[in-house]
């Protein structure tokens, strides 16, 4: 019943519907030796929908001129753009697959007996379907353009949100976005190496105006330049945003959403300094947003603080990580406490901390 289910679920795959089949169970099974076909019975439905998916291509490509099928939600060809990217993928491992005949067929005619054992391949596609496809102007390398500006028009919208284009990898809201940020970076590297790559001018060009950098936070150097800038100018924006209100608290019906999710931002930066994480959170910008008021998070109890970034230089940091961080918050009236005066009692306690041992060297 096992290996039934997942045949069915997989011919669910295959036709773009809802399916409980995920990449990583495909690999799982694949790696097994899974077949998914289990008798000629499957196989003739399977040419038959593939017959009927290629007859919609045809009259695609009348209407359009091209193959080349939006994979848009909205579009009521939605089912037929999935099973386009499917036959190019399917071309891909049949490339594959007959470059693994002919490496065995010269493996045969040498004396060496030190070659690798590699999985077969398996694909769908034919000699005859690659014919048919051919027939009516199929294009085998096609980077989705649509699904590319998509992701774009999600970029510029989490950049109006966050004040930068850094997607963490794994974000939540969108990870999807995350894993595409990365592809970019990635891109880019071969695209400046020369190498083939998705990536051309007009590309890099729309990535670059709306603030994109190329090196990841983590490769990039403590102060960059261009995300110092845009700290400074949503900086500027929240101290006006005080001097007309009388308070950093930005609440969530404001017009500039930029600035209520960079406020949030500043709360967690100083959450992941707080928490020993890498963070963009400094002693300086901690000084300039207590010199507005600022509110900060209240953090959790008997939390230890971070090695705390100078500002100035970026490899310099506090001896303070066997301390705790008092709390941020006045538990009598509720009224944030300064950071720069935990700054300044924490490096008494640090002191305080070394004198003994001064002490006892001296004695």
């Amino acid at each position: 019943q096992f290996v039934s289910e997942q045949r069915y679920q997989h011919r669910l795959l295959r036709r773009g519907r809802p399916s409980e089949l995920t990449e990583e169970r495909m690999r799982l099974l694949e790696n097994l030796g899974f077949e998914w076909k289990d008798s000629k019975r499957d196989a003739g439905r399977e040419k038959e929908e593939w017959r009927r998916r290629f007859e919609e291509l045809r009259k695609f490509q009348c209407k359009y001129g091209h193959c080349r099928v939006p994979l848009d939600k909205r579009s009521p060809n939605l089912l037929l753009g999935i099973w386009v990217k499917n036959q190019r993928k399917q071309y891909r491992l049949y490339r594959k697959k007959k470059a693994q005949e002919s490496n065995r067929g010269s493996e045969r005619g040498s004396s060496s007996s030190n070659s690798t054992v590699m999985r077969p391949v398996s694909t769908s596609m034919t000699k005859e379907r690659i014919r048919l496809l051919k027939s009516i102007g199929f294009e085998w390398r096609f980077e989705d353009e649509y699904e590319w500006k998509e992701k774009f028009a999600e970029l510029q919208l989490y950049k109006s949100r966050h004040g930068n284009c850094d997607v963490p990898s794994r974000y939540s809201a969108n990870a999807e976005l995350g894993k595409w940020v990365r592809k970019q970076r990635k891109q880019h590297r071969l695209f400046q190496s020369g190498r083939k790559s998705s990536l051309n001018e007009e590309k890099v060009y729309m990535l670059e105006a709306i603030g994109f950098v190329w090196k990841s936070p983590s490769n990039r150097a403590p102060h960059d330049p261009l995300e110092e800038e845009n700290w400074r100018r949503m900086y500027d924006d929240l101290t006006k945003f005080k001097s007309k209100n009388d308070t950093c608290v930005v609440p969530a019906d404001h017009p500039d959403t930029a600035l209520i999710q960079w406020v949030k931002e500043q709360q967690n930066q100083y959450i992941m300094l707080r928490d020993g994480k890498i963070s963009t959170m400094n002693r300086e910008r901690i000084r300039l947003l207590d010199k507005i008021g600022f509110c900060w998070p209240a953090p959790a109890p008997s939390t230890p603080s971070p090695q705390l970034n100078d500002g100035n230089d970026g490899n310099e940091t506090a001896a303070v990580s066997d301390l705790s961080l008092p709390a941020m918050h006045n538990s009598t009236t509720g009224f944030p406490i300064s950071s720069e005066s935990i700054y300044t009692e924490m490096a008494s306690s640090a002191a305080d901390a070394a004198a003994p041992a001064t002490s006892q060297v001296d004695t």
